[in-house]
């Protein structure tokens, strides 16, 4: 398998760094080595007690990684490269600003505030919109967001802030008007008005949004447990639906999770709406299905149960074939996913004492295939190779489905090898 190692490098990522991918596709072919070697030694019933738990191979290209990573950081530092934390160049205009929803709770996400900032290559309009229903709610997650914007590492240089609570007017008025079309979904499910005007601010931003604003990103920040950390340029999202040569309305990326297995779900955690389609159009042809598609969401809090109802609602849109909706780059919101070891049974696998001997010492070696020195990640998409270990461990006969799905997995991406922009921090299935 060695001599596959440099057509991976190329076909799936590492061009900028060769040596990185080279280190990276070494280390995955190894893992296919001793995941195949295991899989044959519990097919044959043998020993386990040899060749498949030596570990010095992989000890040795954590070791390479490290010196290399070191070396790029010091050349950086040298030649003075960009860092993270650099200010940008100073933006001309403030015609290039993107605006940007952002919902956030009491419990800080100062990671993800922090990453949006940090990354970002235009002038930002914040909305920031407070999800929890307190009589003090503009000042309740205020803390946290003024300590970022004020004392954050990032320069405050091309923002622009606006507060809103759920008792504003304006967002209590949009509740008003746009109440008819979501009433049966807020009686069913959302027992809070506090949730029902939430709701209204989410599908009608237009609403309440200045009506300048032409394309909207909207960023869920009141679940930190789920991040996201924002890799990339929030900027450059907007140049999507030109990319596309779309006229949808609504733009949000799936659930790779469960793309895997054919079935589309899509996070509501990042959205990218067009205002000015949305102002061209009534709310019934915008929302007129929602209550009748959707007969109940849940939630433990307001927030919750709005991400339930925004998750339906971009499910019926895709259910229904509407135009109004298309899937935003696989880029957008990632989790790392390695089918090679994640369609494995390792709770049954680490009951062998030859696996539980090697394999917890490389999980805590491993790093995604996609990282990069620097702190680069790049979506990577495995060599058809990663069919082997799970044909001898679940079974030959699912080697043909599993090859088929090798491929059909890197046409279902389409970005092998890009720059991931926007990192989930948390799985979505069990």
């Amino acid at each position: 398998v060695w001599p596959l190692a440099g057509e991976g490098l190329f076909r799936y990522g590492f061009k900028d760094d060769v040596v990185e991918g080279h280190l990276a596709a070494a280390w995955f072919f190894e893992e296919m080595f001793q995941l195949a070697c295991l899989g044959h030694l519990l097919a044959i019933d043998e020993d386990r007690s040899g060749l498949c738990r030596r570990g010095h191979n992989f000890n040795t290209l954590r070791d390479m990684g490290a010196e290399h990573r070191q070396n790029r950081a010091a050349e950086a530092s040298a030649g003075g490269g960009l860092r993270l934390s650099t200010p940008r160049a100073r933006v001309e205009s403030a015609a290039s600003a993107l605006d940007v929803l952002l919902l956030v709770g009491l419990e800080p996400n100062v990671v993800a505030l922090k990453s949006l900032l940090r990354n970002r290559q235009c002038p930002l309009r914040l909305h920031i919109l407070s999800v929890e229903p307190l009589h003090n709610e503009t000042l309740a997650s205020d803390n946290w967001v003024r300590e970022v914007l004020m004392h954050g590492e990032s320069s405050s240089e091309g923002l622009e802030v606006s507060w809103h609570g759920l008792r504003d007017t304006l967002l209590a008025n949009t509740a008003r008007q746009f109440g008819p079309l979501l009433k049966p979904v807020c009686r069913a499910g959302l027992e809070s008005s506090a949730a029902c005007t939430l709701l209204s601010a989410r599908l009608a931003p237009h609403a309440w949004i200045p009506s300048e604003t032409s394309m909207l990103a909207a960023l869920d920040l009141s679940f930190p447990e789920r991040g996201p950390l924002i890799l990339g340029d929030i900027c450059q999202i907007r140049d999507i639906p030109l990319q596309q040569l779309s006229q949808a309305i609504f733009f949000a990326p799936r659930h790779l999770e469960h793309a895997r297995w054919d079935v589309t779900a899509f996070s509501p955690d990042v959205l990218l709406m067009n205002l000015t389609a949305m102002r061209g159009s009534t709310m019934t042809e915008l929302l007129g299905g929602f209550a009748s598609f959707i007969a109940s969401v849940a939630g433990a809090t307001a927030a919750e149960a709005v991400r339930a109802a925004v998750a339906a609602w971009l499910w019926v849109l895709h259910e229904t074939a509407s135009p109004q909706l298309e899937p935003l780059p696989a880029s957008w919101w990632f989790v790392p996913y390695e089918p090679w070891l994640y369609d494995l049974d390792w709770g049954t696998l680490l009951t062998d004492p030859g696996v539980r001997a090697l394999w917890p010492g490389i999980f805590q070696m491993r790093a995604y295939p996609g990282v990069e020195a620097g702190g680069v990640l790049r979506l990577f998409c495995p060599p058809n190779a990663h069919v082997v270990p799970a044909a001898l461990l679940l079974g030959l006969e699912t080697s043909r489905q599993r090859q088929t799905y090798a491929a059909w997995w890197r046409k279902l991406i389409q970005q092998c090898g890009r720059h991931i922009n926007v990192l989930s921090l948390q799985w979505e299935r069990a």
